[in-house]
């Protein structure tokens, strides 16, 4: 299993701290979540800094990453203030 976590904006907006599920890859995964979840928008989860292992994982390829059973995906935002 994946253990998935949302912090920030997600986790405020629709209440949901984690979850588990198993998927191969991270675009695998962002799927699950928009078909279990429908009120998140695909532009949230397209704006989230992602983490797998505590590692970010960004750029075009992102949603390749394979991902394997015991990791841990934390999608998160950054937050700026002044």
């Amino acid at each position: 299993m994946i253990k998935v976590s949302f912090n920030g904006l997600i986790r405020s907006n629709h209440q949901l701290k984690s979850f588990e599920t198993t998927a191969e890859t991270l675009g695998e995964l962002i799927e699950k979540i928009l078909e279990t979840y429908p009120k998140i928008k695909s532009l949230e989860i397209d704006q989230a800094v992602i983490f797998v292992n505590r590692k970010h994982i960004r750029g075009l390829y992102r949603e390749k990453y394979q991902l394997t059973p015991g990791d841990e995906v934390i999608f998160t935002n950054y937050v700026g203030g002044g």
